[in-house]
Formats: structure tokens, C-alpha cells, sequence
């Protein structure tokens, strides 16, 4: 993902406070401690909190084609986050460049 310049705005420090609080801290998807704010869909808004999680850094790994390794095989969404990490990995030259005034994303070959 391209560096996008709203990640350093007040409203987007305070947009990740509120996830952060509302998901108590703990990553949606293993249940360990959470430190990154990942936005599920780029086109229903930058800011839109209904479609923000908050995870931990290995499980925002797999959106850059790591395996999620480190989710037991009982946890129901592991299947999900292995097929993740792969189509991350099959689209590997390609980077989604976030169009600020449209909401959307766009694959382009990275540079």
C-alpha cells in the first residue's frame, strides 16, 4: 500500500483511538493484543469506522502475503487469511494506490 498522506491527520489519530477502544484492544481476527488500525474496504471511506478493525501486526501481515501462522486451527477464520495470503502473493508487482478524491483503489505495477 502506497504511503497515503491522511494516515498523519488528527481526525485519523483520533478515528484509530475509537477503534482501538470500541474493539478493546485486542486484534478482531486472533484475539491477541492489537496495534494496527487495517481497513477492510478503502471505497466505503478512509475514515468510515464501520469498516476498520482493529489487528495485530502478524495478522495485518497477511494483506502483505505472509501465511497466518500464528492462528490456531480452531480459530474459523484461518481459512479465510490463508486464501488472503495468497491472492496478496499472486498479485506481488502490483500495489493498490489509494485515490483520495474517489475512495477506491487502484492496481498498478509497482515501482
Amino acid at each position: 500500500m502506497q504511503e497515503n498522506s491522511l494516515y498523519n491527520t488528527v481526525k485519523w489519530q483520533r478515528v484509530r483511538e475509537r477503534v482501538y477502544e470500541r474493539d478493546q484492544g485486542l486484534c478482531k481476527l486472533c484475539g491477541r493484543p492489537g496495534i494496527d488500525t487495517h481497513h477492510l474496504r478503502y471505497d466505503q471511506g478512509f475514515y468510515n469506522e464501520g469498516w476498520l478493525i482493529l489487528v495485530c501486526r502478524r495478522c495485518h501481515d497477511v494483506w502483505q502475503g505472509v501465511a497466518p501462522l500464528h492462528i490456531d486451527e480452531e480459530n474459523e477464520l484461518k481459512p479465510v487469511l490463508i486464501r488472503i495470503s495468497e491472492i496478496v502473493r499472486a498479485l506481488d508487482g502490483l500495489e493498490c494506490v489509494y485515490d483520495v478524491s474517489g475512495g477506491g483503489c487502484q492496481w498498478v505495477p509497482r515501482r
